[in-house]
C-alpha cells in the first residue's frame, strides 16, 4: 500500500495556497536533502503539483510563498527551481507547438511571442485580420498562458468574424485516456496504442 493513498491533495484555490503556506518552512535546504526520500507521510514533498497543474495555484505564487518564508533565494533555491522547472517545460512545449503542428498537418505555421495574454490576444487578432484568414487553426494547449488566453483570443477573433479551431495531435488525443492514474498507467497505455512508433 502506498503512503500516498492517505495523502490529502488540495482541491480548491484557497486550500492550495494554504497548503503552500503550511509547507513553506520545509521549502528550505531540508527540502533539497530530503525531497527524494520515501518516508511515511512524505513530509518533504509539497503535494502541490496537482493544484499547480490545474492552475489552482500558480508557480509564481508558490515561489513567492517560499521567498517570503526564507527571505533569501539560496535558502529555498531547490524548491523554487523545481517549481520553475514545470514552467520551463510548459513554455518549451508551447514554443515548439507551431513546429509540431506544421510537421503533423504539413501546414504553414506562424509563431507569436507575447509577454502576457492581452498582448497575445492582440497579436493573433491583428495577424488574422491582416492575413485575411477566415479561420485560425491551432493546437489545443493543455495548460499554461496560451490556454489561459483562449477565451479572450476567441472573442477577439469573433469580433472580426474569424473562427478558431483547436486540434489535438493524434498521439496526444490517443494518450489522454491514459493520463488519469499516474505515469506508469499512461506509459503502458501509449505503448499498447503504438503511439511510440
Amino acid at each position: 500500500m502506498s503512503a500516498f493513498n492517505d495523502a490529502k491533495f488540495p482541491n480548491t484555490r484557497e486550500a492550495s495556497l494554504g497548503a503552500a503556506r503550511a509547507f513553506a518552512p520545509n521549502m528550505s535546504e531540508r527540502y533539497t536533502k530530503e525531497r527524494n526520500r520515501v518516508v511515511p507521510g512524505h513530509p518533504y514533498v509539497s503535494m502541490l503539483a496537482p493544484a499547480i497543474r490545474v492552475r489552482l495555484a500558480l508557480e509564481r505564487e508558490v515561489a513567492q510563498i517560499a521567498l517570503d518564508e526564507h527571505e533569501k533565494v539560496y535558502k529555498c533555491q531547490k524548491f523554487v527551481q523545481e517549481i520553475h522547472w514545470r514552467s520551463y517545460w510548459r513554455s518549451w512545449l508551447e514554443i515548439h507547438a507551431a513546429m509540431r503542428a506544421g510537421e503533423t498537418w504539413k501546414a504553414e505555421t506562424t509563431e507569436f511571442e507575447a509577454a502576457n495574454s492581452d498582448e497575445l490576444t492582440a497579436q493573433i487578432g491583428d495577424w488574422a485580420r491582416a492575413a485575411k484568414v477566415k479561420t485560425v487553426v491551432a493546437l489545443k494547449p493543455f495548460v499554461g498562458p496560451t490556454d489561459d488566453a483562449l477565451d479572450a483570443v476567441r472573442a477577439r477573433l469573433q469580433q472580426n468574424e474569424i473562427g478558431l479551431v483547436l486540434l489535438r495531435r493524434p498521439e496526444d488525443a490517443a494518450g489522454l485516456q491514459y493520463a488519469t492514474k499516474g505515469f506508469f498507467k499512461f506509459w503502458g497505455g501509449i505503448k499498447q496504442e503504438g503511439t511510440l512508433d
